[in-house]
């Protein structure tokens, strides 16, 4: 149909351009057929891809080696078990740990955030603080890396304890987890001889608190999972302050509105004082045996 309309159309319309600025002269043919020579060609830009002797490279060697023996780190915390502990560290060399004050720093952290949201593994925690420790190259870089474990885990321990009635529901269970795996992680560093008996002290007093305020159900179970974990070794070193903050759970449970699982907790809390605070623990050298530098275990 369009064919039988061509006789009447003669012309192109006003502005329509013809083809034949479209067609390539013969000189603009023989240069597309032409090789490339362009900057970009193929191999060129295979050229930038391969790394040459004067590619860019870090500055900064020892950063580039904190970050290798970080990630070192993280790989290690996260395949540790008690059967493979003694493995992974033996093929480990702690005494990297110390080799700058940031990197000692960053290792405490990667230590404590594991024991915080692993709370199952968090006596293999301090444990591999304990071996960390007798790896200082001098006594004061240890006791450093000792005093900053400690202090993030009393810090944790205060700052959680605040006021946090604005928080949502799974908020509030995200930090009580927090709580618990830190108080639990507080114990295995007192039981372990790197805290003293006064912070032990305190831990229960500040979650008993003081009459006539009745402590709070979080409170409560946080107690019961730090006092059911030191007891034994709490009682030895403070038996006079163990046995007032028995009393007081003893006063609590007959005199307050305790829901029942919370009044379940005073009388596990209770039942394992009378039990002399036999408790099970893991033990992560269960399985082999770890040589420090002064000492074979």
């Amino acid at each position: 149909y369009l064919l039988s309309l061509k006789s009447e159309f003669t012309t192109p319309p006003i502005g329509m351009r013809s083809l034949e600025h479209l067609k390539l002269s013969a000189e603009e043919l023989a240069r597309i057929q032409e090789p490339s020579t362009s900057n970009f060609s193929r191999d060129s830009m295979l050229s930038v891809l391969i790394t040459g002797e004067n590619a860019w490279r870090s500055n900064n060697p020892a950063e580039d080696d904190s970050q290798k023996f970080l990630k070192e780190i993280r790989g290690m915390l996260n395949k540790i078990t008690p059967q493979k502990y003694v493995d992974i560290i033996c093929h480990t060399d702690l005494t990297r740990v110390y080799k700058s004050d940031d990197r000692m720093s960053s290792v405490v952290k990667l230590i404590f955030d594991k024991a915080l949201t692993d709370p199952t593994y968090s006596q293999l925690y301090v444990e591999l603080t304990k071996d960390i420790l007798s790896f200082a190259p001098k006594p004061e870089k240890g006791t450093e890396f000792r005093r900053q474990i400690i202090e993030r885990a009393q810090y944790e321990f205060e700052t959680s304890m605040q006021n946090v009635s604005n928080s949502t529901e799974p908020e509030q269970q995200k930090l009580q987890k927090r709580r618990l795996a830190n108080v639990l992680f507080i114990g295995e560093l007192y039981i372990s001889d790197l805290l003293n008996t006064h912070v032990a002290d305190h831990i229960v007093s500040s979650l008993l608190g003081n009459e006539p305020v009745h402590p709070s159900p979080i409170a409560i179970e946080m107690l019961s999972k730090f006092i059911r974990r030191v007891g034994e070794t709490l009682s030895r070193s403070s038996a006079a302050n163990v046995d007032a903050a028995m009393k007081r759970l003893e006063t609590l449970l007959k005199h307050t509105d305790y829901p029942p699982r919370v009044r379940f907790m005073i009388m596990d809390i209770l039942e394992a004082r009378d039990k002399q605070w036999k408790t099970v623990s893991l033990n992560p050298k269960e399985h082999g045996v770890i040589l420090r530098p002064a000492t074979a275990e």
